[in-house]
């Protein structure tokens, strides 16, 4: 009885010594308090920017914070960073341009070398797209009318840079879902005219597959430089139930004739749900439409060529039925250019040069460069002649052809807007001396044309 009493002490006393002596072993960490994050990141999809973690209330045994992107609770579907601690608040910068994929949420959790916390805190992620730079398009726009599955068709619509400057090209490509280029689709040339408003179209046609695309990207180019810089636009696959009837396109009011800017109008409709409606000019301008109660087209002017223009209009249904109508609109243009009242000539004396090898000097040259402030004209310019002396005739549209006592070759130099420049040269001794009388013609790709006499003296 006494042996056993003394061994149950001796196992009591052991166990108390080695329970003081030994460190004690934790099986749990303190999750962080609170985790925030805010994108700067300006493209669709992709993430970047300052994550904020508020650390454990206790740190005691934590070695790291874990960070995660997840979709949903306090998922940990993808590690992202594993941030040492540092006994403070964490600021984790994220890389611009990290794909976000599907994911909505960070996660963040503790650990150490042997456990997770198993508590965890999440915030969601506010994907933020911002403007692009000003020599980028401004927008990218396109809606799915393809019917089927894994197919796409309809218009891409480019808005156009704020500035344009040092690019010539607008250039359209397919990206994967991580932001790669595939295949380029497209290079636009930029309209010349800075005042044309609507947007650049290009069709993607019928059936195209889907495949890995997942956005559009606009580029510019200039030579063969693309910039680095781009606008997205996510592509969205549009699935419908089956309809085979086309729109209708009826009652449609064009004028035969233009002068100017014009509007027409068409009444169209569709079974069920209409889609796209455009308007192609010529086999290939795609020119967009302002939908209203009716279906307007607002045509610019100098969209059109001079003499008959075919006007398709297209129309597509929600499912990508497709029904066309032609209109031919006759483009007339009477309406002279007009030559700013500000003219400045100056007269250059060139040296004599030296004599040819087999022959006399040749004569020496007087030289005329004119100004013009402001040549304008409704429609474009296609010449502009210097002359001196009286002007026989200037009836273009009588079939005489024009007739100057003197005329000189010039160079006609298009400057910034509708200012032009014309550089002439002239034998020695043309004009005499005095005060000379020149006149200035300018002429559009009609013919029209508008006279403009100055004086110089010599």
């Amino acid at each position: 009885m006494q042996i056993k009493k003394i061994f149950i002490l001796f196992i009591i006393v052991n166990y108390l010594s080695c329970s003081i002596s030994e460190e004690p072993v934790f099986t749990w960490v303190d999750p962080p308090q609170s985790v925030s994050f805010n994108d700067d990141d300006r493209y669709i999809r992709m993430i970047g920017g300052v994550v904020t973690i508020l650390k454990a209330a206790n740190e005691y045994n934590i070695d790291f914070y874990s960070l995660y992107l997840g979709t949903s609770g306090n998922e940990k579907a993808e590690l992202i960073a594993e941030i040492p601690s540092t006994g403070g608040d964490i600021s984790y910068t994220l890389p611009s341009n990290t794909p976000l994929r599907n994911y909505t949420q960070f996660t963040v959790a503790t650990r150490n070398d042997e456990y997770i916390s198993t508590g965890s805190v999440s915030t969601l992620i506010t994907d933020y797209i911002g403007s692009p730079p000003e020599n980028c398009a401004q927008k990218i726009s396109f809606t799915d009318v393809d019917p089927e599955a894994g197919q796409i068709s309809g218009i891409v619509e480019i808005t156009r840079a704020k500035i344009e400057n040092g690019f010539d090209y607008y250039c359209l490509y397919y990206a994967n879902s991580n932001h790669s280029e595939l295949t380029l689709i497209q290079e636009i040339r930029k309209p010349e005219n800075e005042n044309y408003v609507l947007p650049i179209s290009i069709l993607i046609p019928k059936d195209t597959p889907l495949g890995d695309k997942s956005y559009f990207f606009v580029k510019t180019k200039i030579d063969d430089q693309i910039s680095a810089n781009r606008t997205e636009f996510l592509i969205t696959d549009r699935i419908f139930n089956d309809d085979i009837t086309p729109p209708g396109i009826n009652s449609i009011n064009f004028p035969a004739t233009i002068t100017e800017s014009f509007t027409g109008t068409a009444i169209i409709t569709d079974n069920i749900e209409m889609g796209d409606v455009r308007a192609v000019v010529n086999g290939n301008t795609i020119i967009s439409v302002n939908i209203g109660s009716d279906y307007t087209f607002n045509i610019a002017y100098s969209a059109l060529d001079i003499g008959d223009n075919t006007i398709r209009i297209v129309a597509f249904d929600a499912v990508g039925n497709e029904m066309t109508q032609d209109v031919v609109v006759q483009k007339i243009d009477n309406v002279a250019p007009v030559i700013g009242s500000s003219v400045i000539a100056i007269f250059i004396n060139l040296p004599n040069r030296l004599p040819g090898p087999n022959g006399p000097p040749p004569p020496q040259f007087d030289g005329i460069r004119t100004t013009l402030n402001n040549v304008t004209d409704n429609d474009s310019i296609s010449q502009v002649i210097l002359a001196s002396g009286s002007v026989i005739t200037l009836d273009i549209f009588s079939g005489i052809q024009e007739q100057y006592v003197n005329v000189y070759q010039v160079e006609m130099i298009k400057g910034d807007s509708n200012s032009y420049y014309i550089m002439a040269t002239v034998p020695k001794g043309s004009f005499g001396t005095g005060n000379i009388q020149l006149s200035i013609t300018a002429i559009d790709l009609a013919d029209n044309w508008s006279t403009r006499y100055f004086n110089i003296n010599f």
